[in-house]
Parts: structure tokens; C-alpha cells; sequence
């Protein structure tokens, strides 16, 4: 049946049968920047709408800079590249693209590239990688770049990851010497939440997602233990709360909010890995041994007056 929309091709990036296999889409002000594989190996493109354009050949020739993790941070967009990803050895790098051209921010060791870009306030948060310190917490301002925390201490890598904002603070995970354990920075310092699996075994939180207030998770407090069941946790800004076992088996995950629930997977040995949801209660919360002595005792002393009134009623009725 005939309708009023029409699809049509963009641009053919990689000419003829050849793929140029735009992705890692994102709109930044009135145009999509997006990598794509061309003549100049996979660089970063964008579209304004009209037409599809190179943004720049940063590793000039056919070779490819490897663009990754467009984050937009005080009016520019900014991810990691190699401007000489062919030659063995050549430094990972922060790049910034601010609409018209593109500028080198930062050079890192050779090592995987600056990812996980996350805006927390005034801050650029980023993992990084320096032969000195290994992959860690790093951020930008606008002006520096700096390490926000060496997790891992020394040449070991902390490879901090699962960037989410819950209020305030930014929480990830990261290997530190309690194993894989859910972090936090504050915009000042760097932070252990909690050693679930206590010791240096780590507990592998997965899925961090906010729901009423809290931060929902999937870890094992026993996870270097066979057999040892998968766990649904929350993270209240404070502490954590565990809050669901499972079966052993795969830990909770894809964790999404509908309205009122939280929906996600878990197993369990009866019926496989299957769709679970949670319920925030709504239930009083349960009166303390104080306050129930208190209510007591006003019931007593009611009931004696009560009886004192009765008992005069009667002693006036009968002189």
C-alpha cells in the first residue's frame, strides 16, 4: 500500500560494494557525528542533515584512528584515538571536535584508548591508560587532565568501568586489592562502597540501575565459592543492602525500569533464566520493642483510670 514516506541512502562512504559501517551515533548540536570506515581508514564523520562529510583525517593516510566514546562536555565533543594507530607503540590520546575541526587534548601511554567518558559536574571522568599506573580513574575540566585515583597502586590496572551518575557521585566498578567491587568518586576523591565478597576475591557487580532512589545491582558476596547463589543488591548512597539469592548461575541483569518495577533476568535451578521483577514496598515499617513497651504501658495506664472511673460510679451509687 502506497504511503507518503521515503527512505534514501545518505552517503556511500566506502564506494561501491565496499561497507563503510557508520556507527556509535550521536547528535551534537544540529548535526550526527558518527565513525565510519572510508578511503582514510575508520575515522570520525558527521552529518548535517544534507550531506555526510569527513570531520578529519586523524591518523593521516588510509590507516584509521579508531575513534571511540563521542561525549559531549561544555559545548565539545570529545573521544579517544590514535592519530598513529599503525605504528607499534604510538601513544592513546583525547581528542575534542567543537563543530568545526578537531584538537589533540592529552597523550597517554600506548595502551587501550581513553573510554568510558561520564559527566559528572564540572568533570569529564574517563579511564586512561599510563605504563606508570596501569588503566585507571582519570578526569577533565576543561583546562587539565588529571588521575583521579590510582585503584590498583603502581603498574597494576584498576580498569575501572560501568560508569553510571547516581545523584551526586559517580559509581563504577574496579579491581582494587578487595578483587572487583563496586566504587564511587564524589567529584574529589575515589571511594570503596562496599567489599561484598570479603577479602580479595571481589564479588562482580553487574547492571548498576537506578530505581526509587537506590542504585540496583547483580554481585556474588560468595562468588569465589562453588555453588555459591547470584545475588540482586542495592546501593542507597550510604551502604548496600542485599536484597534477593538466586541460584547459582548467571548474576541478575538487564535491569530496566518500568513505572512502578524493575524488570530483569535471573535464574534459578526450577525454572532457568528467566523475567523477574521488584516491587518498592510500600509496608509501615515494623514498630520497635520501644515503642510497642510504650503503647503498652499508655494502654494500662488507660485502662486504670477507666477502672478507677467505674469503680467511683459505683461507690457513689451505693452510699
Amino acid at each position: 500500500m502506497p504511503t507518503d514516506e521515503m527512505t534514501l541512502q545518505i552517503a556511500d562512504i566506502a564506494a561501491g560494494a565496499a561497507s563503510g559501517d557508520p556507527g556509535q551515533f550521536v547528535v551534537f548540536g544540529d548535526e550526527l557525528v558518527f565513525t565510519a570506515d572510508g578511503p582514510e581508514g575508520r575515522e570520525p564523520w558527521r552529518f548535517d542533515g544534507t550531506s555526510a562529510s569527513l570531520v578529519a583525517d586523524i591518523n593521516p593516510g588510509s590507516f584509521g584512528s579508531g575513534p571511540v566514546g563521542f561525549t559531549e562536555f561544555k559545548g565539545n565533543l570529545y573521544f579517544g584515538a590514535k592519530q598513529q594507530d599503525h605504528i607499534p607503540g604510538s601513544p592513546s590520546e583525547l581528542w575534542k571536535y567543537d563543530g568545526i575541526g578537531v584538537d589533540l587534548i592529552e597523550q597517554f601511554s600506548n595502551g587501550p584508548l581513553p573510554q568510558g567518558f561520564t559527566v559528572l559536574g564540572d568533570t569529564l571522568v574517563f579511564s586512561a591508560f599510563e605504563e606508570s599506573t596501569g588503566f585507571e580513574l582519570w578526569g577533565f575540566d576543561g583546562a587539565s587532565v588529571f588521575q583521579i585515583a590510582d585503584i590498583a597502586a603502581g603498574a597494576a590496572s584498576g580498569d575501572p568501568g560501568q560508569f553510571v551518575v547516581f545523584g551526586d557521585e559517580l559509581v563504577f566498578t574496579a579491581d582494587g586489592p578487595e578483587g572487583r567491587e563496586p566504587w564511587r568518586f564524589d567529584g574529589t576523591s575515589a571511594s570503596l562502597v562496599a567489599d561484598i565478597n570479603p577479602g580479595s576475591f571481589g564479588s562482580g557487580p553487574v547492571g548498576f540501575t537506578e530505581f526509587k532512589g537506590n542504585l540496583y545491582f547483580g554481585a556474588k558476596q560468595q562468588d569465589h565459592i562453588p555453588g555459591s547463589p547470584s545475588e540482586l543488591w542495592k546501593y542507597d548512597g550510604i551502604g548496600v543492602d542485599l536484597i534477593e539469592q538466586f541460584s547459582n548461575g548467571p548474576l541478575p541483569q538487564g535491569f530496566t525500569v518500568l513505572g512502578d518495577t524493575l524488570v530483569f533476568s535471573a535464574f534459578e535451578e526450577s525454572t532457568g533464566f528467566e523475567l523477574w521483577g521488584l516491587r518498592a514496598s510500600n509496608r509501615v515499617p515494623a514498630p520497635s520493642c520501644l515503642y510497642l513497651w510504650l503503647m503498652a504501658f499508655a494502654f494500662l495506664v488507660c485502662l486504670r483510670n477507666k477502672l478507677n472511673t467505674v469503680a467511683d460510679k459505683v461507690i457513689t451509687a451505693t452510699t
